[in-house]
């Protein structure tokens, strides 16, 4: 039977794409035909026409955590594990206008360590974030411009007995751990994409290959902290890198 973790993540996974693939079935908007003026004229902005468009992106989003102020309750075990959580799979979809463009995110990611004498622990992150940018550089070829963002990150951390059965009065003494840390952070950095017109599988005006970097930081500086039915309280701060950074493909509507 599968992990129901996983299964949320493969039910968000498998809906994104066939959301995406009915849309492209019954979108009727043909690709932009760019006049060739010279060597460079594919790099150069060219004019938009007042219509909508439509970005899928899937990545990974990279943004360095560390939880060193929470090793002193939670252990060693359950830090050196956490601290090295950095990326998660991210699934995008935006709406464009001209050259603005605006959407939706989410990501997720998990980590398992298994091999404890005693315990297994389980580290899951989800990230649900608002994303909004300018192509400065829309050329045939090349996209370059702004990128901003908003996340509402979650971290789980769940901690429990190793063996499959265990006595109710042992569980009573050492009751699981389940410690829910949730970070809301921004973003401004700069977004640089190839499109690629060749070997596009799904048929849209174009695809690319893109990445992104920039500002990280906090929009609070306490996480706020919960375990499956309580408000938690203390001054634990999540270390977080001021740099971000991601790498994505992309199949646009254009």
């Amino acid at each position: 039977m599968l992990n129901p973790r996983l299964s949320n993540n493969l039910f968000a996974v498998i809906s994104t794409m066939l959301l995406f693939a009915c849309l492209l079935f019954s979108a009727s908007i043909h690709a932009q035909k760019v006049k060739d003026h010279g060597p460079w004229e594919e790099y150069i902005y060219t004019e938009k026409a007042n219509r909508l468009g439509l970005i899928t992106m899937i990545g990974v989003d990279f943004m360095p955590s560390k939880f060193d102020a929470f090793e002193r309750l939670l252990g060693e075990h359950n830090t050196d594990l956490i601290n090295n959580t950095d990326g998660n799979l991210n699934i995008e979809m935006a709406l464009t206008y001209r050259n603005f463009f605006a959407g939706i995110a989410y990501g997720f990611g998990e980590v398992n360590d298994h091999k404890h004498d005693e315990l297994k622990i389980d580290f899951r992150t989800t990230q649900f974030g608002l994303q909004a940018g300018y192509n400065l550089v829309d050329g045939s070829r090349l996209l370059l411009g702004p990128r901003f963002g908003l996340k509402w990150n979650r971290f789980r951390l769940l901690n429990y007995d190793k063996d499959r059965r265990i006595d109710l009065e042992e569980y009573i003494k050492q009751r699981d751990l389940d410690l829910r840390l949730n970070q809301a952070t921004g973003f401004a950095g700069l977004n640089i994409a190839l499109k690629l017109y060749d070997n596009n599988l799904l048929g849209t005006d174009y695809w690319a290959i893109g990445m992104y970097g920039g500002y990280n930081f906090k929009l609070h500086d306490l996480p706020l902290m919960y375990s499956r039915g309580n408000r938690l309280m203390g001054n634990y701060k999540i270390g977080m890198s001021d740099f971000s950074f991601g790498f994505y493909f992309a199949w646009v509507l254009d």
